[in-house]
């Protein structure tokens, strides 16, 4: 059984040297318009709160650079991102292997996201049980949520400010730890996924949590962040985890552990997870 992401990019980079390129993106054809559009009903369908919005597809990731900053606290320069807009809809409908087969891969509209492993003051990773009305209900995942524009800290601190009741301007700086790529057909996107230590212990998270706009959109899970928790919650066995984890969530908490030093090697960790 194949792993569901993969690392797009790993290292760290500091958001302020990340850059985005726009660039054109074909027109599709009216019959793949036609495909989208009826899948997006289908959405619709499952998840009537569904809405389409905008967001963005990562063409091209291109590192510049290595090794910069006090003892080379970043592993990257910067980074350049050549991407061109979509939305939400266009997303769904063409991130299927038939759409590859039949157009090519200039028609997927791979979609984009963001997350963030946040280290509470008081030494906890925050996981994410997801909602009942979002894709991957009740799995796994860092906080986070949708890309819409290529501004990636109103983007983490919008949805953090949404999700935890943690306000933006209270919010650290994220670190970027690395991109992946859920590969679930329907599903293909690339997540940033950052480090964010906030200086709040873990139960003023939940309790802001609790009072937070998207509060029903799931619970919130305290984990010891050390590398025995780690490792344990990633090595839960079997198949099992494909019903445990939304697979960029798993990315990033193996992201993580390595740029802590860990000898974490997620090919072998996911011979033990798929």
């Amino acid at each position: 059984m194949s792993a569901p992401f993969e690392i797009a990019f790993e290292g760290r980079v500091a958001v302020d040297q990340i850059d985005f390129q726009k660039i054109q993106a074909p027109a599709l054809p009216k019959a793949l318009q036609a495909v989208v559009d009826e899948r997006w009903q289908h959405v619709l369908r499952w998840n009537p709160s569904a809405f389409d919005g905008p967001n963005i597809s990562i063409r091209e990731i291109i590192p510049r650079g290595k090794g910069v900053g006090p003892d080379k606290t970043y592993t990257h320069a910067g980074l350049t991102l050549r991407y061109w807009p979509t939305t939400y809809s266009v997303f769904c409908g063409t991130t299927v292997p038939e759409v590859r087969h039949l157009y090519g891969n200039w028609a997927v509209h791979t979609g984009s996201a963001v997350c963030a492993v946040i280290l509470s003051a008081d030494g906890y990773v925050v996981l994410h049980g997801r909602g009942r009305d979002v894709a991957y209900r009740g799995d796994l995942h860092m906080p986070g949520g949708i890309l819409a524009h290529p501004d990636l800290v109103s983007a983490i601190k919008q949805e953090l400010e949404e999700e935890l009741g943690i306000g933006y301007d209270e919010c650290p700086m994220p670190t970027l730890l690395g991109i992946a790529k859920d590969l679930t057909p329907g599903r293909w996107n690339h997540e940033f996924c950052f480090l964010i230590e906030v200086p709040l212990t873990f139960s003023e998270i939940n309790r802001r949590h609790k009072g937070a706009r998207d509060k029903n959109e799931g619970v919130l899970i305290p984990l010891p962040a050390t590398k025995e928790h780690l490792t344990g919650i990633l090595e839960l066995g079997g198949e099992l985890a494909r019903g445990v984890w939304v697979p960029t969530g798993m990315a990033a908490l193996i992201l993580y552990g390595r740029s802590m030093g860990w000898e974490w090697h997620y090919s072998k960790l996911l011979g033990r997870l798929i």
